[in-house]
Order: C-alpha cells, then structure tokens, then sequence
C-alpha cells in the first residue's frame, strides 16, 4: 500500500487477529522520516513506504499516534543522549 491513495481501510488491519495478541494492533514502533521511504510526486516530495519494521510488536493505536506525532512533527524533546535522557526520567519518576 502506498501514501498516495491510502483511504484507511488498511486502520486496524492487525486488529482482533493473533499477531496483536491482547493488545490493539502490530504498532511499527519507529515511524519517523528516517524510516519513510520518499518519492517526487508533482514537484513535491511525498512518502509512499515504510520500511525498518524490526521493532514491529503489538501494541495500542494511541502509542503509535504519539510517537509518530513525536517525529514528524517535532512535538517534545529530541533525544540526543540516552544516559541524560534515563537520568531525567528517572528523577522525575521519583518526584512522582
């Protein structure tokens, strides 16, 4: 399936099946422009795959919808340094 032409019926396409198990659907778990494979379409660059679905597991819709919104559309702090990163969290779990 490709970007262009996407009319959602693919939404919940893993839903109630095996492969999500328990839970909601099969999330990619890492959609972000790195991942998105890109072609010019009328002079415009538009995403027309997904690939890297190595860390593909079933998850909830509303993860995936956050992440996503994380990634392209800049939304929260870059993680740049994952030591810094883990030692925030944990300081803020602790003020909890």
């Amino acid at each position: 399936m490709t970007a262009e032409g996407c009319d959602g019926s693919h939404n919940g396409l893993t839903a109630g099946t095996a492969l999500a198990g328990s839970h909601e659907v099969v999330c990619h778990n890492d959609l972000s422009p790195k991942n998105t494979v890109y072609r010019p379409v009328d002079g415009a660059l538009r995403p027309v795959a997904f690939i890297d679905w190595d860390l593909a597991a079933p998850g909830a819709r509303i993860h995936e919808v956050a992440h996503v919104c994380w990634q392209y559309l800049g939304l929260g702090p870059a993680v740049r340094d994952v030591s810094d990163f883990a030692h925030r969290d944990a300081l803020d779990r602790a003020l909890r």
